[in-house]
């Protein structure tokens, strides 16, 4: 089963130019509105338990969410939002709660109040000042380090 979460404008407003003609009655008078960016909400008081979440975009989740997120786009959890499942996406910003694995191609950032539980992997891991991170850090990179006895023999020449 595929969800897709939307955001819904009030009753019988809708963002300028949407050009959405839907009557409206599936969302109980309210009009779909997709969002300029191409970003998935899960907003806050909105709780999905099970599934996964896959696509090209980005997605936001502000509330609760259980399950696995596979996204090619950017993946942000919001203060008041909290997710547990694995996490695999270009970039994760963590500023809510988190308990999985979290693998990013370009990079993890966790801010000031995220609280992680589980495994980052990534080859940049940023971790701001009062972050709360228990688990493993992986940081795979191109750079290769030089053998421990090389250097200890070139230092004993030298």
């Amino acid at each position: 089963m595929k969800w897709k979460v939307i955001q819904l404008a009030p009753k019988g407003k809708m963002k300028s130019g949407s050009g959405n003609k839907s009557s409206g009655s599936f969302f109980g008078g309210r009009k779909p509105v997709s969002s300029s960016n191409g970003t998935t909400f899960i907003e806050k008081g909105l709780s999905i338990e099970g599934g996964t979440i896959k696509g090209d975009g980005n997605v936001r989740i502000d509330g609760y969410f259980v399950g696995d997120i596979e996204i090619k786009g950017d993946v942000e959890i919001g203060a008041s939002g909290a997710v547990y499942g694995d996490i695999n996406a270009n970039c994760a910003t963590i500023s809510g709660n988190c308990k999985g694995s979290i693998n990013a191609e370009s990079k993890i950032v966790l801010t000031s109040t995220a609280v992680v539980e589980g495994a980052l992997n990534s080859s940049v891991v940023v971790i701001h000042e009062q972050a709360v991170f228990n688990g493993m850090c992986k940081m795979e990179t191109n750079v290769q380090l030089p053998d421990a006895r090389v250097l200890s023999q070139k230092q004993a020449v030298g």
